[in-house]
């Protein structure tokens, strides 16, 4: 299993690469809203883990990005 440095959010069947977590979560909301499902996973490496964190976000009823799934990979 490689190691992941950058977080990555897959939205439909394209991987886009973001330099920061921080960076990927002020997208978000574009990001959902232009998928075609209305959710994005994002795959990242959490500071001292190894491993693979998966994150599956969509919309609450509030329209606000909410992790729906969240765990190891």
């Amino acid at each position: 299993m490689a190691r992941i440095t950058r977080p990555y959010a897959v939205v439909g069947k394209d991987w886009k690469p973001f330099p920061t977590y921080a960076k990927l979560r002020s997208k978000l909301k574009t990001l959902i809203e232009e998928a075609p499902d209305k959710q994005v996973t994002v795959f990242r490496s959490r500071r001292g883990e190894w491993g693979e964190w998966r994150e599956l976000w969509g919309f609450n009823a509030e329209r606000k990005p909410v992790i729906l799934e969240k765990g190891w990979m």
